[in-house]
């Protein structure tokens, strides 16, 4: 079986697609673990995005982070009453600032793309995963307040019953809808309709999928590094795209107990500067 990785341009064709639904006894409406609405409810759900009060744990949470995330400085000539050289043009009409001396501004910066990987460990739960959601989506809206950014859903994983790796990426609005990022989140689309998508694509008989997927079952709980380079190239992603990891519960534990912590690490990390 060829390994079968999809990328969708929109969420609208994303929900578009020829996916049969799954029914078996965790995919059912009435366990809850993949949400509490059926294949065709889930795609309405994603198109119309995350409810006011879905949304308000993401809210509450950057007007909680203190932090002014600035992008890349560069040195510029800028006129000064003393400096490295003279401008001839300022001198001649007698500026004061006929000199030009070295400075940092702040320059424009190239849009980058984050690529939000949904999917997250069968044992984490609804009220965690919110977190993460939370979480992920207060880091997008930040980092976009001080350069244009690309936001994709995405889930990278392996067909345990025939050893396929499978996944997708979708692109998400422009500028970034924080209902639809929260929806993206949500078990009834990173559970139900990840799940049924990745198991047409992998042609399984079975629903089990793992994180153990390409080169050998490179895991992240095993090697993450192995396993970023490979989810990358699955997923036909850059070095320099910025990536959240699968949601295993290692990972998803430590947003849960501080979520502000995250977002301003995650920040300062790929944000260039912060200030506190």
């Amino acid at each position: 079986m060829q390994n079968t990785f999809k990328i969708y341009d929109s969420v609208s064709e994303f929900c578009g697609a020829d996916i049969a639904p799954i029914d078996d006894v965790f995919n059912r409406v009435g366990h809850g673990w993949a949400g509490y609405r059926d294949f065709a409810q889930s795609r309405e759900y994603f198109l119309a995005g995350a409810s006011e009060a879905e949304t308000k744990p993401a809210r509450d949470l950057l007007n909680a982070i203190d932090v002014e995330v600035h992008g890349h400085k560069g040195d510029v000539w800028a006129p000064s009453v003393q400096g490295a050289f003279p401008c001839v043009h300022d001198w001649l009409i007698g500026s004061p600032t006929a000199m030009r001396s070295k400075v940092q501004e702040e320059t424009e910066c190239a849009p980058v793309r984050v690529v939000l990987n949904i999917s997250v460990a069968a044992g984490v739960n609804q009220h965690t995963i919110a977190h993460r959601a939370a979480a992920a989506a207060a880091f997008a809206m930040k980092l976009s307040e001080h350069r244009p950014v690309e936001l994709w859903a995405a889930v990278a994983v392996r067909n345990d019953d025939n050893m396929t790796d499978c996944g997708f990426r979708v692109k998400l609005d422009m500028p970034i809808n924080l209902s639809q990022v929260m929806a993206a989140f949500n078990p009834s689309v990173c559970r139900r309709l990840a799940i049924a998508y990745c198991h047409t694509f992998s042609g399984g008989t079975s629903n089990q999928f793992s994180y153990s997927f390409n080169c050998g079952g490179a895991s992240p709980y095993e090697d993450r590094d192995k396993f970023v380079r490979n989810m990358r190239a699955a997923l036909k992603l850059g070095e320099d795209d910025i990536v959240l990891d699968a949601g295993i519960l290692s990972d998803v534990q430590q947003i849960d107990r501080n979520p502000v912590q995250w977002v301003k690490d995650m920040l300062a990390k790929y944000g260039e500067q912060t200030d506190d």
